[in-house]
């Protein structure tokens, strides 16, 4: 009870008796609790002296203060572990009480309208040894988070709470700090105004309703009025140049209309073959001219600006013929929001014919193409085909893909046939192992093929060209099969 130590003394039991400048204490030295008592207790003072404290050979203790001293037998005193009860001593309303020391319905509670702005509840701890020591505590669940702690006030107040239900709980403990965990709970219930009920939102809905019918019917008459007005108009200044020009725009609609369908697949929605061969053929055309004015000696990884993706999907045939059709069209459609999803904006996603696509990227940085070949690899290969019928299945892709210019110095020589082809042919490298990407990385200083074999590849192909000039590297893991991998100076690489 206070750091100012007179005097100290052990009972029978171990216990340690402390004389303080503010009443006696007494230490539990194995549990550690502290039980104080002060001059309501029957001590002679709060303030004992030093050196005024003796213990007989009986046990009985003596602590001298200002007003005597006190004499007890430790063994003799006994401590209130009674637990409190906890009693509703009164409800007031605004200042007004409304109930005092009443029982009330534990279903049904306290009821606060939603004219009630300021409520206090006023509870009282039925423990008498010295009542002006009880503590409480209280927390109304639905509105407090924690336990408050009242200190020994009896009084709590809310004001302007919302409607609904909630449950005001109120612990208390006794001069010796014994709680009441239980404690009192109350339930407590605020009405909603008369506009806040269900029945008011039934009115505001059914009002507004009888409005947007009113302003339908409205619209309605104007639209018949106005097409009786059109009709009539129609008739009085019809005449053959008017009737030209809106056959003119309706073919100029349906030109735009056919134009757009064009150049999309009609399954997947993405753009088709037409696509490419109009509208990237431009691309190519910038870059060659682009290339052509570039400097001798200039990083030749510079003008690697487009890269195109050449994708073909492993096991399709097998699917078509097992599930049918239908089920191969559903999972190109999911194969065509992977491709979606693991794609950036910018790029464009080419459904090419069967189950190959294209996609033609914008290379901005030395590797990108490897990691979006690598990305599209593993999510097609780690995603679950819904076929219809509680039917599902998973498969794998090839791809191949070439970085565009792959010549610096040649690149006029390289059409956009070809490297789609060498995209293609690329893909069909992969396509040995299944489940794995090859690619050709652009403009390269190698010069060399050493060891590698090109008797297998069409002497007057683009990839021979490539092969010839040194720009193929190919590596892997190892881990499907034995196919071994050598290494040649160049940037033509394959992941399987």
């Amino acid at each position: 009870t206070n750091n100012v130590v007179y005097g100290i003394q052990f009972d029978d039991s171990g216990g340690l008796w402390l004389s303080t400048n503010y009443g006696i204490s007494r230490l539990d030295p194995e549990t550690g609790d502290i039980t104080n008592m002060h001059r309501s207790d029957g001590l002679q003072s709060e303030e004992f002296n030093f050196g005024a404290h003796y213990r007989s050979d009986s046990g009985e203790l003596f602590f001298g203060g200002h007003n005597g001293f006190n004499a007890f037998d430790p063994e003799a005193l006994q401590t209130d572990s009674a637990v409190p009860l906890i009693m509703l001593t009164g409800f007031y309303n605004g200042n007004e009480l409304v109930r005092s020391d009443l029982p009330f319905d534990e279903e049904t509670g306290i009821e606060i309208t939603y004219k009630d702005d300021r409520v206090t509840f006023e509870f009282a701890a039925l423990d008498y040894a010295s009542p002006a020591k009880n503590r409480y505590k209280y927390k109304l669940e639905g509105f407090d988070r924690d336990w408050l702690d009242l200190g020994n006030r009896r009084r709590v107040t809310y004001t302007d709470l919302d409607d609904g239900k909630y449950l005001l709980r109120v612990k208390a403990a006794n001069s010796n700090g014994r709680w009441n965990e239980v404690g009192l709970s109350i339930p407590v219930r605020v009405t909603p105004a008369p506009w806040d009920t269900w029945w008011a939102y039934l009115g505001y809905v059914a009002a507004l309703v009888q409005l947007i019918v009113a302003l339908w019917l409205g619209h309605q008459r104007k639209i018949r009025r106005e097409e009786e007005y059109s009709r009539r108009l129609e008739q009085e200044v019809e005449n053959r140049t008017g009737q030209l020009l809106h056959r003119n725009r309706q073919l100029n609609t349906l030109n735009q209309s056919l134009q757009e369908t064009s150049l999309s697949d009609p399954l997947t929605g993405l753009r088709n073959r037409r696509f490419v061969f109009e509208e990237i053929s431009r691309d190519l055309e910038v870059i060659k001219r682009k290339v052509t004015e570039e400097a001798e000696g200039m990083d030749p990884r510079k003008s690697a600006e487009l890269v195109f993706l050449m994708i073909d999907i492993d096991n399709f045939k097998p699917i078509n013929d097992t599930y049918g059709h239908a089920a191969g069209d559903r999972m190109l459609l999911q194969l065509r929001d992977v491709l979606v999803g693991t794609c950036r904006k910018s790029d464009h996603i080419i459904r090419w014919g069967g189950d190959e696509f294209v996609i033609i990227a914008k290379q901005a940085n030395p590797g990108e193409s490897e990691a979006l070949s690598e990305r599209i690899r593993i999510q097609i290969a780690a995603h679950d085909f819904d076929l219809g019928d509680g039917q599902s299945t998973r498969t794998t892709c090839s791809i191949g893909f070439a970085a565009y210019p792959l010549f610096r110095a040649q690149a006029d020589d390289a059409s956009l046939d070809q490297i789609l082809g060498l995209a293609d042919d690329l893909m069909y490298e992969a396509k040995r192992t299944r489940n794995a990407w090859a690619g050709m990385l652009g403009p390269s200083e190698a010069s060399t093929s050493a060891n590698f074999d090109l008797d297998s590849v069409e002497p007057t192909s683009l990839l021979f060209r490539a092969l010839r000039a040194g720009k193929l590297t190919t590596f892997g893991d190892g881990s499907r099969n034995d196919r071994q991998f050598r290494r040649v100076d160049g940037e033509l690489r394959v992941r399987g």
